[in-house]
């Protein structure tokens, strides 16, 4: 991302060691090369830094302003850490420049705060809801959900669950660090996440995995509508009554409409196919002038129309 301001992306990275974390930029010096690290900071003039580990990031705009904030989740395999949320101080805000943080947020579950350690966090609208959730990792190779409870930049989220495949609770290797992303384009976010190794009996192999979103439990696939054939016949023309007769090859409910020619919907009615696959009525049109009107069937997401006329 261009952290600076000056047209190139830079390369912003969640720094950790054995005894503390940090956040630091790397800046783009334009031919191939960067500079040297430099830590981010927070405006008490304090660098943004764990006690211990790692520290975890996502540059997001969680409270939307148009400036980008952190999403930091720190601590090691032996302290609890919070999920924090670093906002950008908005006094600051003048581009170009090298941006100072305000004093985090801790980020809340009904109330209490997310603890765990170490934290790797990522937030995005996991269930489709319009609420963007908050997905976090730990040192015990599993993933917790929390679903959103509000739009982006609120802070409490509901009571924790695990996201979990049909065979069980996904589980990768230690401190797998999740990453919610659109990976196979079809317009929901998938699980992409790495991890340092398998359980400890090995501490041999680390890998890269994909989980798609549909097989998340409590988010359910779509299923594909059958196609509905329908057919429709009117008597025309007409004067006072109009016989109206559907077909359709799967029983069920469907929504009857009639147009007028300029595009004005001036009856509808939700009508109901038998299990004889017919549906015929005689309808009044008197209450309509004479003219031109379109029959519209609509049946999960097939629709037919036919026109019929009104003589004066």
């Amino acid at each position: 991302m261009d952290w600076d301001g000056d047209g190139l992306n830079d390369l912003v990275v969640g720094q950790g060691s054995n005894s503390s974390g940090s956040v630091q930029v790397f800046s783009n010096n334009g031919n191939g090369t960067v500079s040297d690290p430099f830590y981010v900071y927070i405006e008490s003039g304090e660098p943004i830094k764990s006690s211990s580990g790692s520290a975890f990031i996502q540059i997001l705009d969680f409270v939307p302003d148009g400036r980008f904030d952190l999403l930091v989740g720190m601590g090691s395999s032996t302290s609890s850490e919070y999920t924090l949320v670093f906002e950008n101080d908005p006094d600051t805000w003048v581009p170009p420049y090298n941006p100072v943080f305000l004093e985090p947020d801790t980020l809340t579950s009904v109330g209490v705060k997310i603890n765990h350690g170490p934290s790797c966090s990522w937030i995005g609208d996991l269930d489709n809801d319009g609420f963007p959730d908050l997905v976090v990792s730990d040192y015990h190779k599993c993933f917790f959900f929390y679903q959103g409870t509000g739009p982006m930049g609120t802070m409490d989220f509901a009571e924790q669950d695990t996201l979990r495949t049909p065979s069980g609770v996904i589980v990768t290797g230690d401190t797998p660090h999740p990453c919610l992303c659109d990976w196979d384009g079809d317009g929901d976010l998938d699980l992409l996440t790495g991890n340092n190794y398998y359980p400890d009996t090995q501490r041999s192999s680390s890998g890269i995995f994909l989980f798609r979103n549909t097989i998340y439990a409590g988010v359910d696939p779509q299923v594909p509508q059958p196609q509905v054939q329908i057919e429709i016949a009117v008597t025309s023309p007409v004067v006072s009554t109009v016989e109206i007769t559907v077909e359709e090859s799967i029983s069920g409910p469907f929504l009857l409409s009639i147009f007028s020619i300029d595009g004005r919907r001036v009856y509808s009615r939700e009508c109901f196919i038998e299990g004889s696959g017919m549906f015929h009525q005689q309808l009044d049109v008197t209450f309509l002038p004479p003219g031109l009107y379109t029959v519209v069937v609509e049946a999960g997401k097939s629709t037919a129309s036919t026109g019929f006329v009104i003589l004066p």
